[in-house]
């Protein structure tokens, strides 16, 4: 039971968490460098993916936070069986 528990933490909670810190240091490393090399490339980036972020920030997040609550619904119910 314990060891489950462990486990379902790591996987379900750890990993995404980790995950999602790898590759935000790996988009922040990739800026620099390319900000190194040219600012004004590095601000026409920043520009033109700010606003997919502010897309995804006020209009999708509540539908991926609904479907990744149904799924762990869905995979509760699973479990028990």
């Amino acid at each position: 039971e314990v060891n489950f528990v462990c486990y379902a933490f790591g996987q379900n909670t750890l990993l995404p968490f980790m995950n999602i810190c790898g590759e935000g240091l790996l988009i922040l490393l990739m800026m620099i460098a390319v900000f190194v090399y040219d600012w004004s490339i590095a601000l026409i980036l920043l520009l033109s993916f700010a606003p997919m972020l502010l897309i995804y920030v006020f209009g999708l997040r509540q539908k991926v936070r609904e479907f990744g609550r149904l799924e762990l619904e869905a995979r509760r119910k699973q479990s028990n069986r």
